[in-house]
């Protein structure tokens, strides 16, 4: 029990350490910034349980911003018509309806998942062009938008996480995925049937990026579409904090909660970064370094963060 919340607290201690250093070498950065970074965390930390959801059965998903910006393009025309209970219904169809049509092209192409994904951002890219007659942007009314906008946002995000953590933790479900993404041959050879399994990973999936259609909507009142593969850039952050909450579970087991602490990370460091003023260039090269620090502290094969524990107290000893 108290190896447990020993290791809920260092988890924990990565956010406040980055918010204590950017505090201390930015004059423009401290703790009024908090509401704006936990403000844009909001979307990303959504989506980043999305492309959990698909990740965890062992199929790489890059389609994940297309089918977000879809059911958004969806929900705000739907709520011309029938306000906010028609964006909220047209978000999550339009998010189901995407991963639906891909997990059947999946199960039907046999093709990798990864090639599959990038075919499906182009043409749910041209479908949601399609759907604005060419103006290219969907404009929802600012009493619309105000279900999910800031602080209500959270109560989105709470939902989908809670959502999430009990399929994941306390459903068959959650534990085949779990298996298939493991050892997907093993799980054959006992009558697991992997393919389906992987058909409900998408639609877990598509809840998921149901509620970040929502949040993405609201987040400005608007959603814009373009063609050319441009809603593959909006996975960089989500995939960032997936990769970092997925090595975290390895000290304290709550995807959903190490999913938005370290989206929430990655976020201060990028508003870090710009009260610092520093370039795009240093701030990818130091958010990189950032990551894999991350990684090399949880990973099983390298110093992980109780070796790095037990030197420190080896040299105190030492030189006490």
């Amino acid at each position: 029990m108290k190896t447990k919340i020993r290791n809920f607290l260092t988890v924990l201690i990565i956010p406040i350490v980055l918010m204590l250093l950017f505090s201390c070498i930015s004059g423009g950065f401290g703790i009024k910034s908090i509401s704006v970074i936990l403000n844009q965390t909001m979307l990303p930390s959504a989506m980043g349980l999305g492309l959990c959801a698909v990740s965890l059965s062992g199929m790489v998903d890059l389609a994940i911003g297309a089918r977000v910006v879809f059911g958004a393009v969806l929900g705000g025309l739907m709520s011309h018509s029938f306000g906010a209970a028609g964006m909220v219904a047209g978000c999550f169809l339009g998010a189901f309806a995407g991963a639906a049509v891909q997990a059947a092209l999946y199960r039907l192409l046999r093709i990798p998942s990864m090639v599959l994904s990038v075919g499906i951002i182009m043409i749910y890219e041209v479908l949601a062009a399609f759907l604005t007659k060419g103006f290219g942007h969907v404009l929802v009314d600012s009493s619309v938008s105000a279900i999910g906008s800031f602080p209500f946002n959270i109560i989105w995000l709470l939902a989908a996480a809670a959502g999430f953590y009990i399929i994941y933790y306390h459903t068959r479900m959650g534990r085949q995925l779990k298996a298939v993404g493991n050892n997907e041959d093993l799980c054959r050879s006992m009558g697991i049937n992997a393919d389906h399994i992987k058909m409900l990973a998408y639609l877990m999936s598509a809840l998921m990026c149901g509620f970040a259609s929502v949040l993405s909507l609201c987040y400005s009142g608007s959603v814009s579409i373009a063609i050319g593969s441009s809603t593959l850039s909006m996975i960089f952050k989500p995939l960032m904090g997936v990769m970092i909450g997925m090595q975290l579970v390895k000290l304290y087991d709550n995807l959903p909660l190490l999913i938005f602490i370290g989206e929430f990370a990655i976020q201060i460091v990028f508003n870090g970064f710009i009260a610092l003023g520093m370039s795009d260039a240093w701030q990818n090269i130091i958010l990189g370094i950032f990551i894999l620090a991350v990684m090399m502290m949880t990973n099983e094969h390298g110093p992980g963060i109780h070796e790095i524990r037990r030197m420190i107290c080896r040299r105190r000893l030492q030189s006490g």
